[in-house]
């Protein structure tokens, strides 16, 4: 059985649509093209939004239609399957890297205003006369180097 989650992501971005269709077009080229929308021969595995996968009920190859019953993709179930699985993984690939780099960002943001609050503090303990002139400048030296 298709990956639904899958399957609706794609069909919901037309890059990736593009995507799965490349990794098709190789052994499978298609010709977009009209159809009747598949109701004596086909089964639809998956539907999201007026996209479909279907299965052919006599030649078990499968292809993807958009709402208008045009052709986008077509090739065995095997392929298809996987076409979406490669298609998937690259997405969430990329989204991971995303996610781990806005992680990243905010971690950053965040020990920097960590280090500028401490700077804050120690010109407050310095003020207040609690460590030396000395003894500041060398830990705000420290702090500096970590920004």
């Amino acid at each position: 059985m298709a990956n639904l989650r899958g399957f609706q992501l794609i069909v919901a971005n037309p890059k990736l649509i593009g995507e799965l269709c490349e990794l098709l077009g190789g052994d499978m080229p298609n010709i977009e093209m009209g159809t009747a929308g598949g109701k004596v021969w086909w089964n639809n595995l998956v539907e999201h939004n007026g996209w479909r996968l279907q299965k052919n009920k006599l030649t078990g190859h499968c292809r993807i239609l958009d709402p208008s019953n045009n052709r986008k993709a077509w090739g065995s179930e095997d392929k298809m399957l996987d076409a979406i699985n490669r298609v998937m993984n690259k997405f969430n690939t990329e989204d991971n890297q995303k996610n781990n780099y806005t992680q990243e960002s905010t971690a950053n943001k965040e020990s920097k205003e960590e280090l500028l609050n401490t700077l804050e503090k120690l010109g407050e303990l310095k003020e207040k006369g609690l460590i030396t002139e000395q003894e500041f400048f060398e830990k705000k030296s420290k702090i500096m180097s970590q920004i």
